[in-house]
């Protein structure tokens, strides 16, 4: 994607609860303060060569509800949001919409203003230095990680339902 906006979302962050109370900050740092870049961490979405009867992602409007885009605007919208989820563990995610998902199968699954997100999952290692531990994908029926060894991160999406793989 050519552009990123930015949109913070309010949304909880699965997996981000910390019940044994504040962990120390590592290096005398309070990590809160300090955040990855997102810009630095845009994933590369990848369609389906054929994707273009089943929708792509678009720009959140209400007169775009509904709407199925069968060109690829590079210009789609990404949107993120951050949440620290203890003083070590950092969680980004990025969104994409798309105002029309066709059917899955004859007669089931298809709806209007469709999100879906991946969430990029960091250690906090030091003063702006940021790992990435690994990928959370999204489907509309579940979810599972992978663990992330690289920087630069590809998430295929779903022909059809959007997922993101």
């Amino acid at each position: 994607m050519k552009k990123l906006i930015i949109l913070m979302l309010c949304f909880v962050v699965a997996n981000c609860s910390d019940s044994s109370g504040p962990e120390p900050p590592p290096d005398d740092i309070q990590p809160t303060l300090i955040e990855p870049d997102p810009y630095e961490w845009v994933p590369t979405i990848r369609f389906d060569g054929n994707a273009a009867g089943y929708c792509y992602p678009d720009t959140p409007r209400t007169d775009h509800d509904g709407r199925c885009i069968t060109t690829f605007d590079p210009d789609a919208p990404v949107y993120w949001e951050g949440q620290w989820c203890s003083s070590n563990s950092y969680k980004l995610s990025f969104w994409i919409w798309y105002g029309w998902q066709q059917e899955c199968m004859s007669g089931q699954g298809s709806h209007s203003n469709d999100w879906e997100h991946i969430i990029l999952n960091f250690t906090y290692k030091s003063e702006s230095v940021f790992e990435i531990e690994s990928v959370t994908f999204f489907q509309h029926d579940g979810w599972y990680t992978r663990q992330q060894y690289f920087k630069d991160i590809n998430v295929w999406v779903g022909k059809i339902g959007h997922g993101s793989y």
